[in-house]
């Protein structure tokens, strides 16, 4: 009886997700009102018919912005919730930076990029962050 309870849950769960089907584009853009020091900010997960992920993430600030960190976290849906499968991070002392990464990534399990960005002055003082994370990827 559990373990049927538990497969009920778990897929009423994946269905009340927007869940894309393999191969599938998943990407997010901010628009940048909202931040005053952010002037765009782009996250894209897309995973090929043969497992492979492909990983994009850019950030740009605005003219007073000396340094900006950007984080990418693979997350992989698993034993009912989502954790970390692969990350990568990169700081710059401009105002702009990029991730563009591949990872081959198994089948039968539901991704998502989160990706968490900060912006900085010339004085090292905190001036943005903003974390975003794409729509779901099956694969």
């Amino acid at each position: 009886m559990k373990k049927i309870a538990l497969i009920i849950t778990l897929c009423f769960c994946i269905m009340s997700l927007s869940v894309e089907a393999s191969g599938a584009d998943s990407s997010k853009t901010l628009d940048g009102t909202r931040y005053q020091h952010i002037s765009s900010f782009k996250t894209n997960l897309k995973i090929s018919s043969s497992g492979k992920a492909s990983i994009r993430a850019s950030i740009k600030g605005d003219t007073s912005v000396k340094k900006v960190k950007i984080e990418s976290n693979l997350m992989r849906y698993k034993n009912g919730h989502f954790s970390t499968y692969m990350s990568w991070n990169k700081t710059k002392y401009n105002n702009y930076a990029f991730i563009n990464e591949s990872y081959y990534v198994p089948s039968g399990y539901i991704y998502k990029l989160v990706t968490t960005v900060y912006v900085y002055d010339a004085y090292g003082s905190l001036l943005d962050s903003l974390t975003e994370e794409t729509n779901i990827c099956y694969y």
